[in-house]
């Protein structure tokens, strides 16, 4: 299934029967990535071949520490705003990225910058490594281009034990009147299975109405190409 779509005055064509996945599978027993949190638990609630009518699975999770997930600024905000779009599709740009040793951090390199199309919405980075952070300069910038959705295989763009500062999150998610960016989500823990080229891609970033900050999510890609 072919659809057309319209980028800054080009016609794209985007096959619908290729989709992209960059989640990770939710999986009894995952381990967290970073926060030390319990392993993921599926737990079986009801099971036919125990005799129920049905089978029923509960689950036990981190939403932050274990899988693929999208957070809104209440991440870094003094109350919980739930997470929620308003659309879900978006012109995304994957863009290779080098990352630098910059002490005992490994950040991504500012090039990036230089590398934007206009009109692109959301940036999905790849890297060889998956542990790198964004630096609170980088993050700023990027939030004064106008992208709204950033998403990236490292566990947080900023380091972990950090004392709590959070530099980048805060730099993205902040406007330039001392508020938040409602519309501005990032994407941690994404993963793909083959390598992922450079280029224009149509995004389509889902998320569950959750009462939270946060949700586990499914970002699919499909490939955007200039019609002929």
């Amino acid at each position: 299934m072919n659809i057309d779509i319209n980028f800054q005055g080009i016609c794209y064509q985007a096959d619908l029967s290729k989709p992209i996945l960059l989640a990770l599978p939710i999986q009894d027993g995952q381990k967290g990535f970073a926060f030390g949190a319990e392993p993921l638990a599926l737990q079986a609630l009801y099971r036919i071949a125990k005799g129920d009518s049905v089978n029923a699975t509960g689950i036990v999770m981190n939403i932050h520490d274990h899988g693929t997930h999208t957070e809104n600024f209440a991440h870094i905000a003094p109350d919980i705003e739930p997470i929620h779009l308003e659309k879900y599709h978006f012109f995304a740009q994957v863009i290779q990225v080098n990352v630098l040793q910059k002490g005992e951090l490994f950040i991504l390199e500012d090039t990036v910058l230089g590398e934007i199309q206009n009109g692109v919405e959301a940036l999905v980075f790849v890297s060889e490594s998956h542990q790198f952070h964004l630096e609170e300069e980088l993050a700023s910038a990027l939030a004064k281009r106008g992208i709204c959705h950033i998403l990236l295989s490292t566990t947080s763009i900023d380091p972990i034990a950090d004392g709590g500062k959070l530099l980048a999150h805060k730099a993205f998610f902040s406007d330039q009147q001392g508020g938040y960016r409602e519309n501005a989500t990032i994407t941690e823990l994404i993963r793909c299975s083959k390598p992922l080229s450079e280029g224009l891609y149509l995004l389509n970033l889902q998320v569950l109405l959750l009462q939270a900050e946060a949700s586990p999510s499914n970002p699919v890609l499909y490939a955007l190409t200039p019609k002929k």
